[in-house]
Formats: C-alpha cells, structure tokens, sequence
C-alpha cells in the first residue's frame, strides 16, 4: 500500500445538486460596521465645525461645505478599513 491508499476518495458523483446550508444573517457584524462609519463622520464633522462661528458669514458656508466633504471622506476611509 503506497501513499495513494493513504489519500481518501472522491465521491462518486450523483445526479442531485448538494445540499446547501441556510444563509447566515448579516446584521450581527453589518450595523456595528454601519454604526462605526456614522461615527466616524459626525466626530470629524463635529472636530472641524467646533470654531466655525469666529469666521465671517461667507467663510462659513465654504467651512461647512469643505467640513461635510472632509467627513465623508473619513466615514469612507473608515469603511474601507473595516472590511
């Protein structure tokens, strides 16, 4: 007996498909993730607008649009990181 009765064999193929398992649900680890991404914009968007109202009105509407813009872009770097 040489090493090829050692290695298991491969069932013999049947006419049915396999059986599948149910799916898992994914909300076990796809709300923490969702809640940790909403976190992660409102921290950033609250850092970034903490002294807003010491700028003129005109600065403040560019502040605001560039503090939204910077948050997404930190809730998306978070995302990406928790894949």
């Amino acid at each position: 007996m040489g090493v090829m009765g050692l290695l298991p064999r491969s069932p013999k193929p049947s006419g049915r498909p396999p059986e599948l398992r149910p799916p898992r649900s994914i909300w076990w680890w796809a709300l923490p993730a969702a809640l940790l991404i909403g976190a992660a914009a409102w921290a950033t968007i609250e850092w970034l607008l903490q002294d807003l109202d010491k700028l003129p009105i005109p600065q403040q509407v560019a502040a605001r649009t560039e503090a939204a813009r910077t948050a997404l872009a930190a809730a998306a770097g978070s995302a990406r990181r928790s894949r």
